[in-house]
């Protein structure tokens, strides 16, 4: 397909380290379609998988639970301060 093909549109994306590129056309005598979805990751897939690897996943989902948690946890305590009988006080 030549370079400036007129029907050939081109999508890129960075998020983070990786990088997408989709790019979507029709062939030149214009009897087929395609569609070429490009992914790089820098670092490699590879160097992140063995960071994953290196990680502790059961302490992260601790911490995650903990943080989730955290602001719950006054509401299940009990009261400290009683409530007054509004019945006796009127006497």
């Amino acid at each position: 397909m030549p370079e400036n093909y007129p029907d050939e549109t081109r999508a890129t994306a960075r998020v983070g380290n990786l990088d997408i590129e989709i790019l979507h056309g029709r062939s030149a005598d214009g009897s087929a379609e395609h569609l070429a979805i490009r992914v790089e990751a820098v670092p490699s897939f590879a160097a992140f998988g063995r960071m994953i690897e290196l990680s502790n996943p059961f302490l992260f989902w601790m911490r995650f639970a903990g943080l989730a948690w955290t602001p719950w946890l006054p509401a299940l305590q009990p009261p400290t301060k009683r409530l007054e009988d509004k019945s006796d006080s009127a006497d």
